[in-house]
């Protein structure tokens, strides 16, 4: 495995043509040339709906040209799992996310990965999360309170994005952002941005992604790196900052690093767990026969003061983990080989894409029984290994499923109970970027008595 000094793996190869021969033949869709391969189909209809399509045609792991790079999609379980359990095999495709992460723990692999995730790790541990409880409540009781006074047809995804950064701030990085400088365009437009550019870098590579918009790019950073240097310098001492600051200190890491971790675990901390409560929230107007229990929990999530008491509401757990089936936060993980191996019936030889989408394995009907169905009580009983990874699984399991998955559930259930929720526009549909944003997620809000808002 080749890193460079940060920690950061190579570069996939990009195959002159004639291509390899083990990547053609019956290993996935016909390729046509006046398509560019598979390219032209995907920018028409998107990544995962041309992925899903090929999957339930192909029913196995298939490959797929963007051009004259090919990439290995997986579909099978048990390829899913190596590709991310890692080993000798695979480490992760860190070109698509250089601008958003750039020497940030989420590109790393290897011995500066394991220090880097060492130390920061302890700050997500189960055992910091009981300061996490009192944060989330103050600020569900915050949104709430908002919403009771809304009328008329709005956008919850922002509101709940923000809600998101404010646990964020106020648990990790001892910050309280400020509505007016911190929820505008501005920040809203530099994330939109870099996720953008993250999109299309892995879709059309380095150089066409920076001859698009190699400008706003850097206008995005550099206002996400402001934002940085002031979480840095006026951040409380939260026992992320703790860490950051004490490897600044002794020369581990450079002021140049820290801004990019923090940029990391801004971007990452908070969006996601924002785009899976939307989802969650959109699916509550779309199924309110189905949310009965959900809101009987949300009456008494107020009182939970105790990680461990949010287990006991096993309807908001199993709306949220069905909500991330069908939606999950992140729905491509991209890695690459390090040797020529095989995976499943597909040859490849070293540093070639692999991409494992949980967006198809979550929908595959080999796996999940009606899976286009929105059907929490699926998840009375446990997936089939290698079929669910919302936060991916194996080393680079998301440093923070504990904080999400005390945040979706409680807010969640506390929102379900103190409000009624219409969709006047229609069913929010999928966008990728970074993560899985609801695109055109409108709603109408109404508070329902007895509830928080009642």
């Amino acid at each position: 495995m080749e890193l460079d000094p940060h920690g950061v793996p190579r570069r996939p190869r990009v195959f002159p043509l004639p291509a390899p021969r083990v990547l053609w033949g019956p290993v996935g869709p016909a390729p046509r040339l006046i398509d560019g391969g598979h390219l032209g189909p995907i920018l028409r209809t998107g990544l995962l709906e041309s992925c899903l399509r090929w999957a339930r045609e192909i029913d196995d792991d298939f490959v797929i040209w963007a051009g004259p790079s090919p990439r290995v999609i997986v579909v099978r379980p048990e390829s899913a799992r190596r590709v991310l359990l890692g080993g000798h095999d695979f480490v992760r495709n860190a070109l698509p996310t250089s601008n958003l992460f750039s020497h940030g723990l989420l590109r790393l692999e290897g011995a500066p990965w394991r220090r880097r995730r060492d130390a920061l790790g302890p700050a997500f541990s189960p055992d910091a999360m009981r300061v996490a409880i009192e944060i989330i409540h103050d600020e569900t009781d915050h949104l709430i309170d908002r919403w009771a006074t809304r009328s008329g047809i709005f956008r919850p995804a922002r509101d709940l994005s923000f809600t998101m950064l404010r646990v964020l701030g106020r648990f990790s990085f001892g910050v309280d952002f400020d509505e007016e400088r911190h929820q505008g365009k501005m920040l809203h437009r530099a994330l939109i941005t870099l996720s953008m550019d993250a999109v299309l870098r892995h879709l059309l590579g380095r150089a066409a992604s920076t001859m698009i918009h190699g400008r706003a790019v850097r206008r995005a950073l550099r206002r996400l790196d402001r934002t940085c240097a002031e979480i840095l310098e006026v951040g409380r001492d939260t026992p992320l900052m703790t860490a950051l600051r004490s490897m600044l200190h002794v020369g581990e890491l450079d002021r140049r690093t820290v801004l990019a971790e923090l940029r990391s675990l801004l971007v990452a901390g908070h969006e996601t767990s924002a785009t899976a409560l939307s989802w969650a929230v959109a699916m509550l107007a779309q199924y309110p026969e189905l949310a009965g229990p959900l809101r009987e929990e949300g009456l008494v999530a107020r009182a939970v003061t105790e990680p461990r008491h949010v287990q006991g509401l096993h309807a908001a757990l199993r709306w949220v983990r069905e909500t991330m089936r069908l939606y999950p936060p992140v729905p491509v993980s991209v890695s690459q080989s390090i040797r020529a191996l095989t995976l499943g019936r597909v040859e490849m030889p070293a540093r070639c894409r692999v991409d494992v989408l949980s967006f198809l394995l979550h929908r595959s009907p080999r796996l999940w029984a009606d899976p286009e169905k929105f059907w929490p009580e699926r998840f009375l009983t446990k997936p089939r290994p290698g079929s669910y990874f919302p936060f991916l699984v194996g080393p680079h399991t998301c440093m923070g499923i504990h904080l999400a998955m005390l945040e979706l559930p409680l807010v969640l259930s506390r929102l379900a109970a103190s409000f009624d929720f219409e969709l006047p526009d229609g069913p929010p549909q999928v966008n990728l970027r970074v993560s899985l944003h609801p695109k055109n997620f409108t709603a109408r809000v109404r508070a329902r008595a007895g509830g928080d808002a009642g």
